[in-house]
């Protein structure tokens, strides 16, 4: 999930995901990894692009409980500091995700954006941003 889509303008240029972060090739290769994401330094590689590019920053885990998802975010600086942390649960990952993302909205966090752009508002077939978000997560 792209943060940027909960500020709901939909612009990619606003964050980059783990792909981009790993500095995945866009275009089919013939030597794209298998499990990029399963690599031993993947997830130090991803963090350090991270507070390399970027103002800010989500660091987290998932964890599979017998009644379904935890998931624990933390946002933070590019210095590591942490700016908020959330948790949320759920049956599915998606619900925990949502339920950990919305104490991260508001000002000096995620900022919520004020209207859809046309492209997310045409391709969700939604009016307004929370209706966005729910298409989202």
């Amino acid at each position: 999930m792209r943060a940027g889509a909960r500020d709901a303008r939909g612009e990619a240029s606003r964050t980059l995901v783990p792909a981009e972060l790993l500095a995945l090739p866009m275009q089919p290769v013939d030597h794209f990894p298998k499990d990029p994401y399963g690599a031993a330094d993947a997830r130090t590689r991803s963090l350090e692009a991270a507070r390399a590019q970027a103002a800010a920053y989500f660091d987290g885990r998932v964890t599979k409980e017998p009644a379904g998802f935890r998931t624990t975010l933390a946002l933070r600086r590019a210095d590591g500091t942490e700016i908020a942390h959330a948790e949320g649960r759920g049956r599915a990952l998606y619900e925990a995700v949502r339920q950990a993302m919305e104490p991260l909205v508001g000002p000096e966090r995620i900022p919520k954006a004020k209207e859809l752009t046309p492209t997310v508002a045409e391709w969700s077939r939604v009016k307004d941003v929370d209706s966005g978000w729910r298409c989202w997560m």
